[in-house]
């Protein structure tokens, strides 16, 4: 009877971890992806300038 306790104990102890790791994997999957976006951010930004250069340089070229 004891025995049977501490397995059903131990058992849900250990879903108890499986679902806080999977929590956490969640959650650094999500960080993961925020830190994506914020990289990627910088990148459209370079993108997107290097874009209003180009397009402020062809401008000027039909200016003249």
């Amino acid at each position: 009877m004891l025995m049977n306790f501490t397995g059903l104990l131990m058992n849900s102890t250990n879903l108890l971890m499986n679902y806080t790791g999977t929590f956490m994997n969640i959650i650094c999957l999500f960080m993961n992806f925020i830190g994506l976006l914020l990289n990627y951010k910088y990148l459209f930004m370079i993108i997107i300038g290097a874009l209003i250069g180009f397009a402020d340089v062809l401008f000027r070229i039909q200016d003249v």
